[in-house]
């Protein structure tokens, strides 16, 4: 198994790779990459928004059992839902994350007002100065042709 790994940054390239021997009956605790199936339908339906929090989960099994990748289905999901540790049933494994831990979860979309009107005040602002600017300039030309 492979323990750790080094790559060339620029071709990728493994330059050097660390191995652990393993014995097949021995359980270890790995991290494993988890990926998101399809599109949930509060983000495609419902205009929420997808917040993916756990991108890898520490789970404890046997070799021969540790999964590639977990793979979580969201397109059953809607505003609100959320997928736990808890909600995910895979044999022969048992995770070391808390059960309550967030992997993914569909929010509401939320727009703020404040931005806008702090945007729009910032813009009176500067046509204000602008205008006082603009104020100034014409009385320097107009004492500049008395002289």
């Amino acid at each position: 198994m492979i323990k750790d790994y080094q790559s060339d940054a620029i071709t990728r390239r493994i330059l050097h790779a660390d191995f652990l021997r393993v014995n097949p009956d021995q359980e270890i605790e790995v991290s494993v990459p988890v990926k998101l199936n399809g599109t949930s339908f509060g983000v495609k339906t419902e205009g929420g928004m997808m917040d993916f929090v756990a991108r890898t989960l520490k789970l404890v099994a046997k070799v021969a059992e540790i999964p590639a990748i977990i793979e979580v289905d969201v397109t059953e999901m809607r505003i609100g839902d959320t997928i736990r540790v808890k909600d995910l049933d895979i044999e022969n494994v048992s995770f070391t994350e808390q059960e309550d831990t967030v992997i993914v979860k569909v929010d509401v979309m939320r727009i703020s007002e404040e931005p806008v009107e702090e945007a729009e005040e910032l813009l009176e602002e500067g046509e204000e100065e602008a205008a006082t600017a603009e104020t100034a300039a014409a009385a320097t030309e107009t004492k500049s042709e008395e002289k």
